[in-house]
């Protein structure tokens, strides 16, 4: 009986001690964990808003699960408890995924139900135009800002494909809004407007290409025209 509690604080011990440094070790990778899920997550939320220690936490309770698999499988357990074992990992990995996504929406919900602290329009040379709009203008170019709906998922494609190969014109608009704080952080989106084109660019992604969402024009081009 005392050899048989001393295994299990052992166990618990090892584990204790492989979360820990799995978890330290995510730290390191935080970065390419955000770049990866810049993609998938919600349109408005980039790398300076994206939630990234959920991916950090999926990626150690991933590890741990491989990790008591693997121990499973050395010991001879029950077939059963090594499937059970495996498939809670996996689950609690899933969720803890989808809990990523859940956030970048209760972060994107500010544009919704917060109030906007500052706006900034601006060419990329760096012309402020903020000037030339009077404070109903600016409300309805915020409106129309939180109201955009990404193009269709052929759409997209055909229009990061061109933007890639030819890249931004010289006299893009950008429009930053920043939102007060939802869910624990502040809202930064930066729309920008290339002649009738809407986008957002999130930052860097998949194979450090910048991850570009585009948008269906709901009459915000006509102010920068």
């Amino acid at each position: 009986m005392i050899r048989e509690r001393e295994n299990k604080k052992e166990q618990i011990t090892f584990l204790t001690l492989t979360f820990l440094v799995v978890y330290s070790c995510s730290y390191l990778l935080s970065d390419t964990f955000g770049r990866f899920m810049l993609r998938y997550g919600n349109p408005f939320v980039s790398s300076a808003n994206q939630p990234v220690s959920y991916m950090n936490l999926a990626f150690t309770v991933l590890v741990l699960t491989l990790v008591i698999t693997i121990r499973l499988l050395i010991k001879r357990t029950d077939f059963k408890k090594t499937v059970s074992a495996l498939a809670v990992g996996g689950c609690l990995t899933a969720l803890i995924v989808a809990g990523y996504f859940v956030n970048c929406n209760f972060t994107a919900s500010a544009m919704e139900d917060r109030a906007v602290l500052d706006h900034f329009f601006y060419k990329t040379s760096d012309e402020k135009l903020n000037e030339k709009y009077d404070e109903n203008e600016t409300k309805e170019i915020i409106r129309l800002c939180k109201q955009l709906k990404p193009v269709s998922e052929n759409e997209q494609r055909k229009l990061e494909k061109n933007y890639r190969k030819n890249g931004e014109s010289s006299d893009v608009v950008s429009i930053t809004v920043i939102y007060e704080e939802s869910f624990g952080q502040n809202l930064d989106i930066n729309i920008n407007i290339d002649g009738n084109k809407i986008y957002v660019d999130k930052g860097t992604g998949l194979h450090d290409k910048e991850v570009v969402v585009f948008f269906k024009d709901n009459g915000l081009t006509k102010y920068f025209r």
